[in-house]
């Protein structure tokens, strides 16, 4: 109702500007076929100018959501603990933001590395258990923000997508970004497409 409503008060604006434009060029000399030629010509033009940039946001909104301004909160929670990263063997730093449904809160997360390397850990598992330990197991993830400082984005390994699946009910967004935005967006379910599941254990 609300969009029916913003497109009649649109095509009223432009309808009755026209006529003040038509009145002004006419000089009230012309007919009235004439005027209203001159009327439709320019509710046309007016029309066009008022709906490019309508359609035009309404387009941008749907397919970039708001120029990813609702991510600016994780970006620099996981921006800022990336710098706590200890990567002192393969100097590749990561942090990484979750956000679970039973909570508005996102939790941070950076990967720690050790001699033994089998010993290091992910960003992502940082940010996961903190959660749980915060929140408790009944949690289900509702999306997860990487920031990398590669050339290329880097999503999850293999491991931390299996270890995030164990909290996985539904699917949700995977954003990567580097330190000044997010560069691409998968879903979880294209990440791991293939999931080990409880259910195959028990078949």
């Amino acid at each position: 109702d609300g969009i029916n409503e913003g497109y009649d008060y649109m095509y009223s604006f432009q309808r009755n500007f026209a006529d003040v434009i038509t009145d002004t060029l006419s000089n009230n000399n012309a007919n009235e076929q004439d005027r209203e030629l001159i009327r439709d010509f320019l509710s046309s033009i007016i029309c066009a100018f008022i709906s490019i940039p309508i359609t035009y946001n309404w387009f941008f909104i749907q397919y970039y959501g708001n120029d990813h301004s609702e991510l600016k909160i994780p970006h620099n929670i996981a921006k800022k603990v990336r710098e706590n990263a200890y990567a002192a063997y393969s100097n590749y730093q990561v942090g990484v933001a979750l956000k679970v449904k039973e909570s508005d809160e996102w939790f941070a997360g950076c990967n720690v590395e050790n001699v033994t390397n089998g010993a290091s850990a992910c960003a992502e598992y940082g940010a996961l258990m903190s959660c749980v330990a915060k929140l408790g197991p009944n949690i289900e993830i509702e999306a997860l923000y990487v920031v990398t400082g590669g050339k290329i984005t880097a999503p999850p390994c293999g491991v931390c997508l299996q270890f995030l699946n164990e909290f996985t009910k539904s699917d949700f967004p995977v954003y990567l970004a580097d330190p000044n935005q997010v560069v691409k967006t998968f879903m979880f379910s294209e990440l791991l497409p293939q999931r080990y599941v409880r259910e195959i254990m028990d078949s």
